[in-house]
Parts: C-alpha cells; sequence; structure tokens
C-alpha cells in the first residue's frame, strides 16, 4: 500500500511540476507597426503596450489592417484583438467639414423674397449635405431634409431694396461638423442590411 501511495504522490508532483514550467512559458512576442510607425508588443492576454517604453496616448480605438485580410483592434484602454473589418468614424468619413447652403430671391414683397430664398438654401443645404455622407454606410438619405430641420445651424439673412425689382434676399444655411454628425445620427438607417 505504501507503494501505491508513493506512486500517486510521485504523478500530483510530477504533474504540477508540468503545470507549472507551462504556465511559466514565455509568452510569444508580437509586434505590430501601426499607419502612424508606433510599435506595439501584443501580449497573448489581449493587452499591448508600446516598445521601448515610450508613451503612447491614443484619443480613440483604432485598427491597423493585417496582409490576410483581418485587422487588429487597438483599443485605448490597453486591450487588443483581432477584427474582420476596419474600425471607422463617422467623423472621418465626412467629405467636408463644413456645409453652406445658399438661396437668393427678389420681390416685391419682402417676406415672399424671404422665403423663396430659404427654400432655396434649404435646399441647396440638402445636396451638399447628402454629398458630404456620401462615403457613409447605412444613411437614409430620405430622412437627411427632415434631420437637417432639427439639428443646430447658422442661418445667415441678408435684405437689400431696390425701387425697379424689389427686395433682394439672400439666405445663408451653414452646417458645421458637429451639425453634420448630428444628421448622421439622426438619418442612421437601422433597417440597413450588414454588409458580411
Amino acid at each position: 500500500m505504501v507503494s501505491r501511495a508513493m506512486h500517486y504522490l510521485k504523478l500530483a508532483a510530477l504533474t504540477s511540476l508540468l503545470v507549472f514550467s507551462f504556465s511559466n512559458a514565455a509568452e510569444k512576442k508580437m509586434v505590430l507597426i501601426t499607419t502612424e510607425g508606433d510599435e506595439l508588443q501584443l501580449f497573448q492576454n489581449n493587452t499591448w503596450m508600446p516598445v521601448k517604453g515610450q508613451e503612447i496616448l491614443y484619443e480613440k480605438d483604432f485598427t491597423v489592417p493585417l496582409p490576410d485580410g483581418r485587422h487588429v483592434l487597438i483599443n485605448v484602454d490597453g486591450t487588443w484583438g483581432f477584427v474582420t473589418e476596419e474600425l471607422l468614424y463617422a467623423e472621418d468619413l465626412l467629405t467636408t467639414k463644413k456645409v453652406v447652403g445658399k438661396g437668393r430671391a427678389t420681390h416685391i414683397d419682402v417676406n415672399i423674397a424671404t422665403d423663396k430664398a430659404k427654400k432655396k438654401a434649404f435646399d441647396n443645404t440638402v445636396v451638399k449635405a447628402k454629398n458630404a455622407l456620401r462615403k457613409m454606410k447605412k444613411i437614409d438619405y430620405k430622412q437627411v431634409p427632415d434631420c437637417i430641420k432639427r439639428v443646430e445651424k447658422d442661418i445667415e439673412v441678408s435684405e437689400q431694396f431696390a425701387k425697379s425689382s424689389g427686395w433682394t434676399v439672400q439666405v445663408l444655411i451653414t452646417l458645421d461638423e458637429g451639425s453634420l454628425l448630428a444628421v448622421v445620427e439622426c438619418a442612421h438607417d437601422t433597417t440597413a442590411k450588414q454588409d458580411n
């Protein structure tokens, strides 16, 4: 009986030695070079740190493409993982950071001239905003006019009177980057099919 107990004890000691050896095995070192040229060491526990001890602070998560079509997602919280799609932000997809729609109308009645100029400026703003959003996926472009009505915008109106023609009114509607991003949020199409 003593020999059998000793055999189990030796087997248990050998097993714990093997487990201890594997748990202390050196981690594989993977170095990733970002598109900005930063070198990051990626660890098996899905954390990362800069190579050479440099301090790097990122403001937002980003992806780095790999030759096999996958992307490495680098998170600002110090973690990483593999993803199949590039991480894109709406502000990076805007084709312009500001849209200015212009409208001009002339009429003997200042109110009619103003209404016509505002309509032309609004229609011009819608066309330019749709163009600014053209790289976006999952936007319901039919909602863009209603979304523009809801978001914050700058509206400038100037009036000039001439005896021969009446009132000439010019209207400028300006959507800055924040307003364009609000339009994106408002017009986001949740029913659009996911690209897989």
